[in-house]
């Protein structure tokens, strides 16, 4: 059993909606996990569509509340990127870049974001979460980095090609057997 979170005027009747928020609710789905179906027919509300009274966050999913990233230093040399590597061997952390900054962003839900979506401590909230706002915020998903890197592989990889000569760019083949 998964959970979906969905917003859409037509609900399916494996969905509750608030009439009083618009707010879809998660709910319990019954079924294989492949929710293309259900979900293509489902739309997010646009900010564009967003009454004067209504707030954002009503409507998202709370990506803010689900990874955090830090600036890290610019890496100028092969071992500054075998750090990096290094980030990218644990678990749900990637590596990005805006412009000349470089972030290391860690895939992780806050402890305290509640299953609708809503903060938990929002009256001690820390100071960050305050100041945060949604003019900018990344509620339309529409977002590029200029590089995304998830694996050591692919960070190993970039490194290499600026650091190594041209014929060692790419990581060697596995030696893996030939099966019949």
């Amino acid at each position: 059993m998964g959970l979906c979170l969905c917003y859409s005027d037509s609900i399916p009747a494996s969905f509750s909606r608030s009439q009083s928020d618009r707010r879809v609710q998660y709910q319990p789905h019954k079924g294989t996990g492949n929710h293309s179906s259900t979900m293509n027919q489902l739309r997010q509300i646009k900010r564009s569509e967003l009454k004067p009274d209504e707030v954002l966050c009503t409507y998202c999913t709370a990506k803010c509340c689900r990874y955090f990233s830090l600036a890290i230093d610019k890496p100028r040399t092969a071992a500054d990127f075998d750090y990096l590597r290094w980030y990218l061997l644990h678990d749900f952390a990637s590596v990005f870049t805006e412009g000349d900054s470089w972030f290391i962003l860690v895939h992780t839900k806050c402890k305290h974001l509640q299953d609708d979506n809503r903060c938990g401590i929002y009256q001690t909230r820390p100071q960050i979460c305050r100041d945060y706002t949604t003019k900018n915020c990344e509620y339309e998903d529409d977002y590029t980095y200029d590089r995304y890197f998830e694996t050591g592989e692919q960070i190993a990889e970039y490194s290499n090609a600026r650091f190594n000569e041209p014929e060692t760019f790419r990581t060697p083949k596995p030696g893996l057997p030939i099966l019949n």
